[in-house]
């Protein structure tokens, strides 16, 4: 869901759609219905069009229990997403797209899986693969490595990427940059994509995002409440939010790095408030949460020329 409105705040719902598991019982009962009337008119503001419900028994809208305590978040599905086959999205409503975001819950093993039932089909969509939190252990790195020979962007978070290779999650600021970077540069050279072309895009947190291809090399791009911490009220969907945010601007820009830019507007709109941001039509044009995507665009290019986060071996990388 997140993906798709980060990547609404760009492009126009008809160029945008996803399945979402929804039980077919208690239609329009907002008592009993999976899915809030609320939350439902609110994503039927992005698009209708953008959203299929697949109302089948069994079928149930993910659901996940968030908790706070203090600064520490956690988080655990009540009911998952489903795992669709390559032969079921081939033959589904999303056929056909350009591009395909692989999520959670799917592991790097089960995207090999994916990808090879998709090659016997006439569907060959570029991918975005998000591997599963839950995925991101040693036990997965073989898969791994070969899953990033086969996407076209990688995007793990920081996290994540380091515990695949078994590495300690620095407290310090900097040690995670050259850790991040480190790991990047292996893969890199490894080879990311078809012929080595493809992107890695590690979501950082607070330190925003690092993009790397081997053709440009490693440059990091900072949040865009960077010093407005206060600004933050819930980073829920911020992730996936960045991803949809990103390969809009992907398509719109085709440069990896200034898409990257449109990935950290994206997710910026989702973090500022409890729930999906509130669009609104004016004269002037879309209002996310109020304000305008393009002059967060404007304000966000000119904090990252100026950034201080950079790769003390390769600072002149920084965009």
């Amino acid at each position: 869901m997140y993906a798709l409105i980060g990547a609404r705040v760009w492009l126009a719902p008809q160029s945008l759609r996803t399945v979402i598991d929804r039980s077919p019982e208690f239609p329009g009962d907002d008592e009993f219905d999976d899915l809030p009337l609320k939350l439902e008119k609110q994503l039927h503001s992005y698009g209708p069009e953008m959203w299929v419900f697949n109302r089948v028994p069994g079928a149930r809208v993910p659901t996940a229990r968030i908790r706070y305590d203090d600064a520490v978040r956690s988080y655990a599905h009540i009911v998952k997403p489903a795992v669709r086959s390559g032969r079921e999205l081939a033959s589904g409503p999303l056929a056909g797209a350009e591009w395909l975001h692989v999520p959670p819950p799917y592991s790097s093993t089960a995207l090999l899986g994916l990808i090879s039932e998709l090659s016997l089909t006439s569907w060959h969509p570029r991918i975005v693969f998000e591997p599963a939190p839950t995925s991101c252990h040693p036990g997965e790195l073989t898969a791994f490595e070969k899953a990033a020979a086969l996407v076209d962007v990688l995007s793990p978070n920081h996290e994540e990427l380091l515990s695949l290779y078994a590495r300690p999650i620095p407290d310090d600021r900097q040690e995670i940059i050259e850790a991040v970077e480190k790991v990047m540069r292996h893969l890199l050279a490894l080879g990311v994509g078809s012929r080595g072309k493809g992107i890695l895009a590690i979501r950082c947190s607070s330190l925003g995002a690092c993009i790397g291809t081997a053709e440009g090399g490693i440059c990091w791009i900072p949040s865009f409440f960077q010093g407005e911490q206060h600004r933050v009220q819930d980073v829920t969907g911020a992730g996936n939010a960045f991803i949809g945010g990103y390969i809009a601007g992907l398509y719109l820009t085709g440069d990896p790095y200034e898409a990257a830019l449109h990935g950290t507007v994206s997710a910026s709109f989702v973090i500022e408030q409890l729930g999906p941001p509130i669009l609104h039509f004016t004269p002037e044009g879309e209002r996310w949460n109020g304000d305008s995507a393009e002059s967060r665009l404007a304000t966000l290019s000119g904090q990252a020329k100026q950034a201080v986060i950079a790769s003390p071996k390769n600072a002149s990388l920084l965009y």
